[in-house]
């Protein structure tokens, strides 16, 4: 069975970033977070790119659940040739 980790630090923190950019969202939701276009930039750039970690995290723990679905099924298989 394939273990993966949403908490497994760096880049894949996956709740610590899903907290930061739900904090980013907050910010960007007040009208006046608006008034430093140069920073709201920064910023909507820096919840895109947490954004991107997340779906990619996430396509990679669902290929790999379907691998380890995949590699059951075959030893299944495999048991039931033999």
């Amino acid at each position: 069975s394939v273990a993966v980790s949403r908490s497994s630090g760096g880049i894949f923190d996956i709740p610590t970033l899903e907290n930061k950019i739900a904090e980013l969202e907050t910010a960007m939701s007040n009208p006046d977070f608006w008034n430093n276009p140069d920073k709201a930039r920064e910023v909507n750039a820096q919840a895109s790119g947490m954004k991107k970690k997340v779906e990619t995290f996430l396509s990679l723990e669902s290929r790999a659940e379907n691998i380890d679905a995949a590699v059951a099924l075959a030893k299944e298989f495999d048991d039931l040739d033999t």
